[in-house]
């Protein structure tokens, strides 16, 4: 402390220490003489303290001063004190012993504003650099802390330390049970315990990652709530997929493929299984058979089933156990997944190769299938690592078509180098492929079909964002490289592969399951459709990876936050929150007509002026200012307010390449 003839506190190894600690910087010896005083005795006092906290390992030395072995947290748990009129607000920090606590004030405006009572339970920060000022070390209001404080952040596998994603907090946590932690998420969760220590910064995982840490509702459900997706289908198509699911498949006219070793690989878990494949040795080089699990069997244009997963679009992925089935679950799960040890009528594609794994020849036709085995991605790469004679053959075609060059579809999807393919890069390379030649099939069939289109980049507006597209019309798929490119793959979870897998039974002759001619005549609607509900997916994917980010927002509202410009449209704009990732997009309705505008032909933002003339303009992948308000975490919901103020700082517009990547 100090005293009344001491404008220094008084030196001792405690509050030498504590400073030292405190500070978020190193302390030279030049700052400690600065905050304890320069003269002679002070001087010989600090180099003995210094010399004992670094003997007893408290501190050492590095280039640029001295640092604390266990440095202070800048939070804390406290008790709000009594407050005085024109003062600042003392409080008490928590878990720490009377003798070690600095004096710590909060503002009386934070008082006011936050409705603060004497003897409340709160957090707060800690302004680690004005520590050892001789009066007080500041602090401000984080939240109340009736029960124990959560912190969004994300986990630093070399330091096995914690970083909130609020970077106002400053401090790395250790994680109490981290200690060889491989597999976290992201981002995720931690709770400061009660016993919170800032003196030793720890935090521990919140368990349950599925569910708002608040109300313990499932974030999908909430996310679903938020984006009208059904959990539940109609009685009428309940009751019509249980009639499809006691009904007999006609397999009349189909290539009986059940003596093949048919496999899939799927994500752990999967129990919606609409591919597989079987690699064989042939007189002439190879043969690799990709089978689709063939829904318009049973799913027929215009039933209660079909509008339902027409409306959906497709199946909604929404945490463990909280999935949303475009199909019935009995149909999506049973009746047409390709379940080993059961007849399933599939969708073939027959690619042959010679010996040097080069495409000779393609054929596409119906079938029906025995799947002998279900494997994971990770049970499918030990047992190939292992030399599992059952897939050999499939991993000398993938090696032998990458040397080839034949694979440059799959490195432009999953932009890995050529030594790091794995068994989803296999499985997805071979997916790719058997859309790519269905859809060549469909081509010169002349039958249409939903083309997934991505044109190439605009060379004259290079800030214009790119998105894969379902269309009527073909124009191929930049990113993959791919003139000919159709989902088709997963008919069991999106609906644009059933349109086009009656698309092929149309091209085949079965015209009692293929496209029909209302289909054909409404393909352009179906596809605007379909692109939307794309979209949907879109958002409710992000919305569950950063839901917790959403709570997180609470404590920054009304306070300016950065935004980066993902993508200027016809008449939105689409924006992220840098501080947490999450998106948000604004329309031209949305935006206060006298403050903003969207310049569609040139695709910037246009900030006015007070008289409402053009003041400033803002291009895609630029940042800007943004207030965030009415945060509702129960609903994943938030709003963003953009700041015509911000007209005279300026950030640079990012390098090519490192915005926001193209959907497939």
């Amino acid at each position: 402390m100090v005293s009344k003839g001491n404008p220094f506190p008084d030196l001792d190894k405690d509050t030498l220490h504590r400073a030292i600690a405190m500070h978020p910087t190193p302390m030279g010896r030049s700052a400690l003489l600065t905050l304890f005083g320069q003269d002679e005795e002070t001087q010989e006092e600090l180099t003995t303290l210094l010399a004992e906290l670094t003997k007893e390992s408290l501190i050492t030395l590095e280039p640029r001063g001295y640092t604390a072995t266990a440095p202070w947290a800048d939070i804390s748990y406290a008790l709000v004190g009594n407050p005085q009129p024109g003062k600042r607000v003392q409080v008490h920090l928590l878990n720490v012993p009377e003798q070690d606590a600095p004096v710590v004030t909060l503002s009386a405006n934070d008082f006011v504003q936050h409705q603060l009572q004497a003897g409340q339970r709160i957090v707060v920060g800690l302004d680690r650099g004005l520590v050892g000022t001789g009066t007080d070390l500041r602090a401000r209001f984080i939240a109340a802390a009736d029960k124990s404080f959560h912190l969004v952040g994300v986990f630093n596998q070399k330091a096995q330390n914690f970083a909130p994603l609020d970077r106002t907090i400053k401090t790395d946590f250790k994680l109490t049970q981290a200690n060889g932690m491989t597999n976290l998420p992201h981002q995720f969760v931690v709770e400061l315990p009660p016993d919170f220590d800032p003196r030793n910064p720890r935090a521990t995982i919140v368990n349950d990652q599925t569910r708002d840490i608040t109300t313990g509702i499932a974030i999908g459900d909430i996310v679903a709530s938020k984006h009208g997706i059904a959990k539940t289908h109609s009685p009428e198509a309940l009751a019509e997929a249980e009639v499809l699911y006691r009904s007999r498949i006609n397999y009349k006219g189909r290539a009986d493929l059940r003596h093949m070793d048919f496999v899939t690989v799927d994500p752990l878990g999967s129990t919606d299984l609409d591919d597989a494949f079987c690699a064989t040795v042939e007189k002439d080089g190879y043969a690799v058979y990709t089978a689709i699990a063939d829904v318009p069997a049973l799913v027929l244009y215009n039933t209660a089933v079909d509008r339902e997963a027409y409306e959906c679009g497709s199946t909604f992925y929404m945490g463990d156990n909280n999935t949303a089935h475009m199909l019935p679950d009995i149909l999506s799960t049973r009746k047409t997944s390709l379940i080993p040890g059961h007849n399933r009528p599939a969708m073939i594609v027959k690619q042959s190769l010679n010996w040097e794994g080069h495409l000779v020849s393609f054929d596409v036709f119906a079938g029906v299938i025995r799947s002998r085995t279900q494997l994971s991605y990770g049970q499918f790469y030990d047992l190939s690592e292992r030399g599992d004679p059952r897939f050999r053959i499939i991993n000398n075609i993938h090696e032998m078509r990458r040397k080839n060059g034949d694979n440059k579809e799959l490195e432009a999807l999953l932009k890995e180098s050529p030594g790091q393919y794995s068994s989803k890069s296999l499985i997805e390379t071979l997916m790719v492929q058997s859309n790519s030649l269905m859809a060549k099939f469909l081509d010169a069939s002349n039958v249409p079909f939903l083309s997934r289109n991505l044109e190439p980049g605009d060379i004259n507006n290079p800030r214009a964002v790119q998105r894969a597209h379902y269309a009527t019309h073909r124009t191929g798929h930049a990113q993959l490289g791919l003139l000919h490119y159709a989902h088709i793959t997963s008919p069991i979870r999106r609906y644009a592969d059933i349109i086009n897998m009656r698309a092929l039974h149309r091209a085949l002759g079965t015209p009692d399951i293929g496209m029909s001619d209302e289909e054909i005549s409404n393909l352009d609607k179906i596809a605007a459709h379909l692109n939307s509900r794309r979209n949907v997916e879109r958002n409710v994917s992000h919305d569950m990876d950063k839901y917790h980010a959403i709570q997180d927002l609470t404590r920054v509202q009304a306070t300016p936050v950065r935004v980066f410009i993902n993508e200027i449209g016809q008449d939105y704009v689409e924006l992220t929150i840098m501080q947490t990732g999450l998106r948000q997009r604004l329309t031209s309705a949305t935006l206060p007509a006298n403050q903003w505008r969207i310049d569609s032909a040139k695709q910037e933002l246009v900030m006015l002026d007070d008289k409402g003339n053009e003041a400033n303009r803002y291009r895609q992948k630029e940042n800007i200012l943004g207030r965030i308000h009415n945060v509702d975490p129960a609903r994943a919901q938030w709003d963003l307010k953009l700041l015509p103020q911000d007209n005279l700082v300026r950030t640079p517009a990012v390098k090519t390449g490192t915005g926001p990547k193209p959907t497939l």
